[in-house]
């Protein structure tokens, strides 16, 4: 079946592009000691890992599988389903890869070093390493898009029916596992930038499980009293002061306003905390922001 053709190509493709990443980038810079160990592991994450489950396990199963005459392609990946939440912890350091390596590039040692391994055609082709560096991102939608094509075009009364509909199944949930982990993990690493970037914040911990950034904005804060009158109808407001520009930062449980220096630090001027929980705090008007509570 061409699918199943296509499922080990691919495989054995990925697998070789794996050793080749570990093979002519990691090691060597490793020996060299072109970069630092924390380097090294900001870039390349557990791709180590990765490669020695793929190479010694999920590769020769497959093959295996696809050689025999039931093909149970399907059990295997049940079989090593919860070996793909590698992918988590790769998934959610590739932004930090993708800095360091940018960042590593522009010392000279370094980029000869990386432009040398890149020339060797013969093992690592004319990609580049940030190339091959996303290339484990996009492997597990990969699967989802192979093990579709192949559900759909196995027989329901075909042995590995079954364990295909399960496995994907299993997949579909560890994608979106992978996912939330990642959406989780830049949350919390906006919420300790905006922590370390706000004066004054150390003592409202912005750091919580619960707690995400809906907006952030400048609004014009302004004082309004009501004027009293004996006609009927609603009374009128008279506008007090002018008033001053803040920066807000809304989250799902609370607001923050802060003060902008000259040089646009923020400090915190003043915490409002939301005695109802909102599912999403929005803006409806462009520029304009109220917040109604007993404290205003």
């Amino acid at each position: 079946m061409k699918i199943l053709s296509e499922l080990l190509v691919t495989e054995v493709t990925y697998v070789d592009t794996l050793k080749n990443v570990v093979g002519v980038y990691l090691n060597p810079m490793r020996e060299a000691k072109v970069l630092s160990e924390t380097e090294l592991r900001e870039i390349f994450s557990n791709i180590e890992v990765i490669l020695a489950f793929h190479n010694d396990h999920f590769l020769p199963a497959v093959t295996y599988a696809i050689s025999r005459p039931e093909m149970a392609v399907g059990s295997v990946f049940l079989h090593h389903s919860a070996h793909f939440r590698l992918y988590s912890t790769y998934t959610n350091n590739h932004e930090v890869s993708v800095k360091t390596l940018s960042s590593v590039a522009s010392r000279r040692a370094a980029s000869c070093f990386i432009q040398s391994a890149r020339q060797d055609v013969t093992q690592i082709g004319q990609v580049s390493l940030d190339g091959h560096l996303l290339t484990p991102v996009q492997r597990l939608p990969r699967y989802r898009m192979l093990l579709t094509d192949l559900l759909n075009n196995t027989p329901p009364d075909h042995s590995d029916h079954e364990p295909l509909f399960a496995a994907l199944k299993d997949l579909n949930a560890i994608i979106f596992e992978v996912n939330e982990k990642k959406r989780a993990f830049e949350n919390h690493s906006q919420l300790r930038r905006l922590q370390a970037s706000i004066s004054g914040s150390a003592a409202i911990p912005l750091v919580a499980p619960h707690r995400t950034l809906r907006l952030v904005d400048s609004f014009c804060l302004q004082s309004f009293t009501k004027l009293s009158t004996r006609k009927s109808g609603p009374a009128a407001c008279k506008r007090v002061t002018d008033g001053y520009t803040y920066r807000y930062l809304l989250f799902n449980d609370i607001l923050l306003q802060c003060s902008v220096a000259a040089n646009k630090d923020l400090k915190l001027s003043r915490v409002y905390k939301f005695d109802t929980c909102f599912p999403t705090a929005n803006v409806i008007h462009a520029n304009e922001l109220r917040v109604v509570g007993s404290d205003m």
